[in-house]
Protein backbone atom coordinates (compact mmCIF):
# COMPACT_ATOMS: atom_id res chain seq x y z
CA UNK A 1 0.00 0.00 0.00
CA UNK A 2 2.84 2.40 0.76
CA UNK A 3 4.28 1.84 -2.71
CA UNK A 4 0.90 2.63 -4.27
CA UNK A 5 0.59 5.84 -2.26
CA UNK A 6 4.16 6.88 -3.16
CA UNK A 7 3.46 6.25 -6.86
CA UNK A 8 0.29 8.34 -6.69
CA UNK A 9 2.10 11.22 -4.99
CA UNK A 10 4.90 11.12 -7.58
CA UNK A 11 2.36 11.36 -10.37
CA UNK A 12 0.75 14.35 -8.71
CA UNK A 13 4.08 16.12 -8.20
CA UNK A 14 5.63 15.47 -11.60
CA UNK A 15 2.55 15.49 -13.81
CA UNK A 16 0.64 18.16 -11.90
CA UNK A 17 1.65 21.08 -14.16
CA UNK A 18 0.71 19.09 -17.27
CA UNK A 19 -2.64 18.04 -15.84
CA UNK A 20 -3.43 21.53 -14.56
CA UNK A 21 -3.76 22.79 -18.13
CA UNK A 22 -6.22 20.03 -19.00
CA UNK A 23 -8.22 19.40 -15.83
CA UNK A 24 -10.22 22.00 -13.91
CA UNK A 25 -10.07 19.84 -10.76
CA UNK A 26 -8.12 16.88 -9.46
CA UNK A 27 -9.87 14.59 -6.98
CA UNK A 28 -9.42 11.09 -5.67
CA UNK A 29 -9.12 8.83 -2.65
CA UNK A 30 -6.75 6.09 -1.61
CA UNK A 31 -6.77 3.52 1.18
CA UNK A 32 -3.38 3.59 2.83
CA UNK A 33 -3.65 0.81 5.41
CA UNK A 34 -4.61 -2.81 5.40
CA UNK A 35 -7.82 -3.71 7.21
CA UNK A 36 -7.47 -3.26 10.97
CA UNK A 37 -9.67 -4.21 13.88
CA UNK A 38 -10.60 -1.22 16.01
CA UNK A 39 -13.30 -0.65 18.66
CA UNK A 40 -14.29 2.86 17.57
CA UNK A 41 -17.76 2.52 19.19
CA UNK A 42 -16.33 1.58 22.60
CA UNK A 43 -18.79 -1.32 22.85
CA UNK A 44 -16.20 -4.10 23.10
CA UNK A 45 -16.54 -5.16 19.45
CA UNK A 46 -13.48 -4.64 17.28
CA UNK A 47 -14.85 -3.64 13.87
CA UNK A 48 -12.94 -4.14 10.62
CA UNK A 49 -11.81 -0.67 9.49
CA UNK A 50 -9.44 0.96 7.03
CA UNK A 51 -7.83 4.43 6.95
CA UNK A 52 -8.31 6.55 3.81
CA UNK A 53 -6.98 9.80 2.35
CA UNK A 54 -9.12 11.88 0.03
CA UNK A 55 -7.64 14.76 -1.94
CA UNK A 56 -9.16 17.62 -3.91
CA UNK A 57 -7.33 20.33 -5.80
CA UNK A 58 -7.77 22.82 -8.58
CA UNK A 59 -5.19 24.91 -10.45
CA UNK A 60 -5.07 28.67 -10.84
CA UNK A 61 -7.48 30.00 -13.44
CA UNK A 62 -6.56 33.26 -15.16
CA UNK A 63 -4.15 35.92 -13.95
CA UNK A 64 -4.31 38.03 -10.75
CA UNK A 65 -6.26 41.23 -11.27
CA UNK A 66 -8.19 39.92 -14.26
CA UNK A 67 -11.88 39.05 -14.29
CA UNK A 68 -12.54 35.39 -13.50
CA UNK A 69 -9.25 34.87 -11.67
CA UNK A 70 -9.32 31.99 -9.18
CA UNK A 71 -6.23 31.04 -7.15
CA UNK A 72 -5.19 27.42 -6.78
CA UNK A 73 -6.85 25.51 -3.97
CA UNK A 74 -6.64 22.09 -2.44
CA UNK A 75 -7.24 19.95 0.61
CA UNK A 76 -6.49 16.50 1.97
CA UNK A 77 -9.04 14.72 4.15
CA UNK A 78 -8.22 11.84 6.48
CA UNK A 79 -10.96 9.44 7.55
CA UNK A 80 -11.82 5.95 8.73
CA UNK A 81 -14.15 3.53 6.88
CA UNK A 82 -16.02 0.63 8.49
CA UNK A 83 -15.40 -2.12 5.94
CA UNK A 84 -18.41 -4.24 6.92
CA UNK A 85 -20.93 -1.38 6.70
CA UNK A 86 -19.07 0.44 3.87
CA UNK A 87 -19.59 3.73 5.70
CA UNK A 88 -17.32 6.49 6.85
CA UNK A 89 -16.96 6.49 10.64
CA UNK A 90 -17.94 9.70 12.47
CA UNK A 91 -16.16 10.73 15.68
CA UNK A 92 -13.66 7.86 15.45
CA UNK A 93 -10.94 9.88 17.20
CA UNK A 94 -12.89 9.62 20.46
CA UNK A 95 -12.29 5.86 20.48
CA UNK A 96 -8.71 6.13 19.28
CA UNK A 97 -7.35 6.32 22.84
CA UNK A 98 -8.57 2.74 23.38
CA UNK A 99 -5.99 1.23 20.99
Amino acid sequence: MKVLLAALLCQLLFCGPLLAAELPELTGAVAYTEMLQFDYTKNGVRNRVQFWLEFKGSPTVGKPGQAGYQPESGAIYYYLVDMDNKKQVDNWLMGFSMM
